[in-house]
C-alpha cells in the first residue's frame, strides 16, 4: 500500500467510526486498514503479545505516518483529543481486577505510547447518538422491561463467572446455551439501548449492572473461548 492510499484510507477510518460511535481510536484505524489483525489485537489485550507494534503488519516509519494523519485530520475536523488508559483484559487475583498496563511501543517512550491510546471525539456527532439513543430506549423499553431484561442475563454472566472457578463439562448443552444467549445479546441493539438507558441515568441505581460494563461480558465470552480451545487441544494430546 502506498502512502497516499494508506492516508486515505486513514481518513475513511476516522470518519465511520466518528459517523457510527462518535469517537475514532489509532486500535480500530491500524484494523481498518489491514496493519492489525483483530485476533493479534485482542491477544495483546490479553497480555499475550509484549507490545502491539510486534504484530503490526507495517514498519515503523508506516506506523508514524497512520498516527501522523490521525493527529491532522483531528485538527482539520476540530476532534478533541482524549487519552485512554489501555489495561489488559481478564486479570484477577484473589478474585479483584487487577490493573495491567498495555504497552503499544517496543520502547515505550511515553510521547508515542500517549499518540496511540488517545482517542479523538466529535462532540457534536456523540451528543447526537446520545439523544438518538435515548429516543429509542424510550421508544422501544418500558424501564421495567430492562430491569427485567437486565436481571435475567446478570444471572447468566454471574453463573458463568462461577462456572469458571469449577470444573465443568465445556460441552454441556445447558452451558453452551448460557454462552450463546449471553453472546447475542452483547452483540445486539438491545443491549445498545440498555447501556444507552444507564448512561442516560434512566435505570435504578441500586440495580446490579455489570452486564453494561465496558468489558464485562466481553471477558467472561473470551475467557470461555480460551477454555474451550484449551479442551480442543488437550483432547487432541490425549
Amino acid at each position: 500500500m502506498n502512502e497516499k492510499d494508506l492516508i486515505s484510507k486513514v481518513h475513511d477510518s476516522m470518519y465511520r467510526q466518528c459517523r457510527d460511535r462518535g469517537y475514532a481510536t489509532a486500535v480500530d484505524v491500524l484494523m481498518d486498514t489491514g496493519i492489525l489483525l483483530k485476533q493479534k489485537y485482542e491477544d495483546w489485550r490479553f497480555g499475550k503479545i509484549p507490545f502491539l507494534e510486534a504484530v503490526c503488519n507495517a514498519n515503523l516509519n508506516k506506523l508514524s505516518l497512520v498516527l501522523r494523519t490521525m493527529r491532522a485530520y483531528a485538527k482539520k475536523q476540530g476532534l478533541k483529543a482524549s487519552f485512554t488508559y489501555y489495561k489488559r483484559w481478564g486479570v484477577k487475583r484473589r478474585g479483584k481486577k487487577v490493573i495491567i498496563p498495555l504497552l503499544f511501543s517496543k520502547s515505550g517512550n511515553p510521547e508515542v505510547e500517549k499518540q496511540y491510546a488517545t482517542h479523538y471525539v466529535d462532540q457534536t456527532r456523540t451528543e447526537e447518538l446520545k439523544e438518538a439513543r435515548r429516543k429509542e430506549a424510550a421508544k422501544n423499553n418500558s424501564t421495567e422491561d430492562q430491569i427485567r431484561r437486565i436481571t435475567h442475563y446478570e444471572t447468566i454472566l454471574d453463573s458463568l463467572k462461577a462456572a469458571l472457578k469449577e470444573s465443568h463439562d465445556d460441552a454441556d448443552p445447558e452451558l453452551l446455551q448460557k454462552i450463546r444467549e449471553l453472546d447475542e445479546y452483547y452483540g445486539s441493539d438491545t443491549w445498545k439501548q440498555d447501556f444507552a438507558a444507564d448512561e442516560a441515568g434512566t435505570l435504578p441505581a441500586d440495580l446490579k449492572r455489570g452486564v453494561l460494563s465496558e468489558d464485562g461480558i466481553y471477558n467472561v465470552l473470551a475467557q470461555w473461548r480460551e477454555r474451550r480451545e484449551g479442551s480442543l487441544l488437550f483432547g487432541m494430546r490425549l
